[in-house]
């Protein structure tokens, strides 16, 4: 009878020792799941050493920007025109001539004559003078945002991407130390049932759960490829091999901060006035206006200068001469009625209001965008503070099971079980933060600011 109580009570022993806490199995650097892991903006994740941070990648996706290049010549045509109009003043230059050979009786004498013509005019000034130079300098300005919103555009494009790269990595150093954590529940769920005081299904459903975890990690982890193969289609970079876009990325604290500044308090009429697209129709619309008021010149004055050289001969003599056609003159022009300009004026002023028209429709879909992009952004920002909170939970119910584990309440499968929950979540607040991240660009490119 001794030897039988002394055998239960040595039984008992080994499975409370089982069943103790994982802190006095676990090596004293073994890694525990910290309720600090959560992305926000007081988390501090150790700044990796990138060969290539974002502004070298956004200046070589510049670089090889063929519609970045494009919008770049154009703005230089705009300028040149510019520069046209500005110099209406520079006089234009022709030379002329003629050779005349008389024949028939009586014949003149001298028989061959020549004429050569240099005319020089310059415009001193004209009625549509200004509107053309105002309509250039508009057309100038509009190229110039539209090289702008492009640049805003690869901008945004690059740090999307990017973004999503370096939080998934976050997800993964995470998802790292859940992995040492829920392998040594494992290890003690083998050693417990190997002591009989679990049951082989509890061990091969925490197997399971590791499994599914691995599966859950290796899908996110895996879509960091996916986006430097999206960065590729999208800006025409080539970034390499695996090996060599593990040297490509942000720094994550300072991603993370751009979350504390307020973007959806705005002044509509200065976002209007800021935004490239809009600005660029704006100073467009300008300019067709001011060029159909300069299709007709009404009023024109030129300073003309006219110099003729005569070539006399006969005989085989050649004598060159001043003829008295040369001059200097002011020429006064004045349109009194010119139907086909007449009407081309008017139907440019019906496309002008035309265009004004479909601007003003694009000014409320701006703002509409812009409202629902920013409500859409408060309501993702406000889901992503209650995941956080529900993390937070999640984590503290792992050590309060880690501190109840000696009772027969809790097992090892009930925190394999709740970390792989914690997994989930943290796969959920991921996915919740690229949302985020898109709308914030989203928003911010709309507002024609940078963020990074």
């Amino acid at each position: 009878m001794d030897n039988i109580q002394s055998f239960r009570l040595a039984g008992a022993l080994l499975g409370v020792f089982c069943l103790m806490p994982i802190s006095v199995f676990a090596d004293e650097n073994a890694v525990v799941i910290s309720s600090n892991n959560v992305v926000d903006s007081s988390s501090q994740t150790p700044l990796a050493n990138y060969d290539l941070g974002f502004r070298e990648v956004l200046n070589q996706a510049l670089d090889i920007s063929y519609e970045y290049k494009a919008l770049n010549y154009e703005l230089r045509s705009t300028e040149i025109l510019k520069d046209k109009e500005e110099s209406y003043f520079y006089p234009t230059a022709t030379l002329s001539s003629e050779q005349k050979e008389y024949y028939g009786e009586p014949r003149p004498d001298p028989d061959s004559t020549g004429k050569a013509i240099l005319t020089l005019r310059a415009k001193v000034w004209g009625s549509s003078t200004d509107d053309r130079i105002d309509a250039s300098e508009n057309n100038r300005l509009s190229g110039e945002m539209n090289l702008k919103g492009k640049e805003l555009e690869i901008y945004y494009v690059v740090l999307k991407y990017l973004t999503k790269v370096e939080l998934t990595r976050e997800f993964k150093r995470q998802t790292d130390e859940i992995r040492v954590e829920l392998e040594n529940f494992y290890q003690k769920q083998l050693n417990a049932t190997e002591a009989g005081v679990s049951t082989q299904s509890d061990a091969m459903e925490v197997e399971l759960t590791k499994s599914r975890f691995e599966e859950q990690v290796f899908a996110v982890v895996s879509n960091i490829d996916r986006y430097f193969r999206d960065l590729r289609i999208e800006t025409g970079l080539e970034l390499g091999s695996q090996e060599q876009t593990q040297r490509i990325g942000i720094d994550y604290n300072k991603l993370v901060s751009v979350l504390d500044i307020n973007v959806t308090k705005f002044d509509s009429h200065a976002l209007i006035r800021d935004n490239y697209g809009l600005r660029s129709t704006e100073y467009l619309l300008k300019a067709t206006l001011q060029s159909a008021k300069a299709q007709r010149e009404r009023l024109k004055i030129d300073l003309v200068n006219e110099t003729h050289v005569a070539l006399y001969g006969g005989n085989d003599q050649y004598e060159w001469g001043d003829t008295d056609d040369s001059y200097f003159g002011l020429n006064v022009t004045y349109d009194l009625y010119n139907h086909g300009i007449g009407a081309d004026q008017e139907s440019a002023l019906e496309l002008y209001k035309a265009e004004k028209e479909r601007y003003d429709m694009g000014v409320q879909k701006f703002l509409a965008q812009l409202d629902a992009t920013a409500l859409d952004y408060e309501n993702t920002m406000a889901k992503r503070n209650n995941l956080i909170e529900q993390l937070r939970i999640n984590r503290e119910l792992i050590e309060n099971q880690k501190n109840e584990i000696y009772t027969d309440k809790v097992t090892y499968l009930d925190i394999a079980e709740s970390i792989s929950s914690l997994n989930q979540s943290e796969i959920a607040l991921l996915n919740m933060e690229l949302s985020l991240y898109d709308q914030l660009y989203e928003l911010m490119e709309l507002k024609s600011q940078k963020i990074y």
